[in-house]
């Protein structure tokens, strides 16, 4: 990024863009002889991601992540136990940077942040509840 002094504007430049968005890819050994390579989603991958993340549909949400790929892990998971599904996408979300970090309460009051959609479902399944439902001061007065 440059700055210009005279008319105070700033020069951007799109390299610099795509080697901050630059990701390794997230390879899937299949077997001794097949890895699947899935690349950093596109502009427009990443368009079918929130749609299918919206809609809460993990297929749709699977075609924007795996991109070429998709017919291959369609193909792989089609007879896997959905559980498989979830986690594969879940893992994949996070690798591409699509999750947030969310921090839960206990019932007991003890804390624990969390990035994964099943680690957070768990939790909230034993009770926990995002910190934001709590209060981070006492009321004035009390």
């Amino acid at each position: 990024m440059a700055h210009n002094e005279e008319s105070g504007t700033v020069l951007h430049a799109w390299d610099h863009y795509l080697k901050e968005a630059s990701r390794p890819p997230f390879q899937l050994k299949v077997s001794d002889d097949e890895t699947i390579t899935i690349t950093n989603p596109t502009g427009a991958q990443t368009h079918r991601i929130a749609e299918g993340m919206r809609a809460d549909d993990s297929d749709v949400t699977l075609m924007g992540l795996c991109g070429d790929q998709y017919p291959r892990m369609s193909e792989l998971l089609s007879d896997a136990p959905y559980e498989v599904t979830t986690a594969l996408v879940d893992d994949l979300l996070d690798h591409f940077g699509f999750l947030t970090d969310v921090t839960l309460v206990a019932p007991s009051g003890k804390k624990q942040t969390v990035r994964k959609y099943r680690d957070l479902q768990d939790l909230l399944g034993k009770g926990w509840k995002p910190e934001d439902l709590f209060p981070t001061s006492e009321p004035n007065g009390s």
